[in-house]
């Protein structure tokens, strides 16, 4: 092959989209660190294990042997780095990190993705939930002023309501059925829902595929259960917090797909520039 070829799924950046791009991560940065979090950069080399976690998705990250016979990768993610400091330096909470930096995640052929792109986010660690929850939110809400963008939408979800549900069923039909939910594969989840005993949850299961969108719509679908209710308490509060102090934004909720394994609450920023680019930040509040 050419040496004047790229590998695929990579990019040279330079001109106008290379300037874009620092302008855009300064003003991030500047952001986070006048919020008060400190930067944070890991190396781009880490061992498999620091993202064991992350299976099965794992398996999308470049990987390949120290000389030691050690299994490392190209960094697919940069929370997982995050932790690792945390853990083997002896750093103790409460810590808020900020950074940016390229990861490394292998896509499909032909399906459009770059396999090395650049990911900014926040980490808070060891600070009361909600408190940590509504600082992460209106961080997000002012990088939108900072950018000058006016039509935004923040997508939450909470990961305890899934587990939550999943406790009120059979404990045999659990896995089973949070694999076809989480996989939207609606043919195997019917099929999954015909294999539970009577449960008064019956009309509720049968629409939890589709529980996303409008905040308020969502929210007021969940059944009176007590575990249930109390599983979205705190993204309620979150909700009425958000519609008090960032009235611009348009609020969604998603409880019928998985959060990262390391947030409790996350929250999925989505936006578009004037030239109908998407740009995407995760903000991931960690306890």
């Amino acid at each position: 092959m050419s040496k004047r070829n790229l590998p695929i799924g990579t990019r040279d950046e330079f001109g106008p989209l290379a300037l874009k791009k620092v302008q855009l991560t300064n003003t991030l940065q500047q952001r986070f660190i006048n919020a008060g979090f400190a930067p944070i950069k890991t190396p781009v080399l880490e061992y498999r294990a620091v993202f064991d976690a992350m299976a099965p998705t794992l398996e999308n990250a470049y990987q390949f042997l120290e000389e030691s016979g050690e299994p490392l990768v190209l960094r697919p993610d940069l929370t997982f780095p995050v932790a690792r400091v945390m853990s083997t330096t002896g750093i103790t909470p409460p810590t808020k990190w900020c950074y940016v930096g390229d990861v490394f995640r292998i896509k499909k052929r032909h399906s459009g993705g770059y396999n090395q792109i650049t990911q900014a986010g926040v980490e808070i660690s060891g600070v009361p939930g909600q408190k940590a929850e509504a600082e992460c939110l209106l961080l997000a809400a002012g990088l939108c002023d900072d950018l000058g963008i006016d039509e935004v939408t923040l997508e939450l979800s909470d990961a305890s309501f899934v587990d939550a549900v999943l406790a009120q069923l059979p404990e045999v039909n659990r896995t089973s059925l949070k694999q076809a939910l989480f996989a939207k594969n609606l043919t195997d989840y019917a099929k999954q829902l015909k294999q539970l005993p009577q449960t008064p949850l019956a009309d509720f299961l049968a629409q939890w595929p589709w529980l996303f969108g409008d905040a308020d719509a969502v929210l007021a679908k969940i059944p009176e259960v007590p575990a249930l209710q109390q599983a979205v308490a705190t993204l309620k509060q979150t909700v009425a917090f958000l519609k008090t102090n960032a009235s611009q934004l348009q609020l969604t909720v998603d409880l019928s797909s998985p959060t990262p394994a390391d947030a409790t609450i996350g929250c999925y920023l989505a936006f578009n520039k004037p030239c109908n680019r998407q740009w995407a930040f995760p903000l991931m509040l960690t306890r």
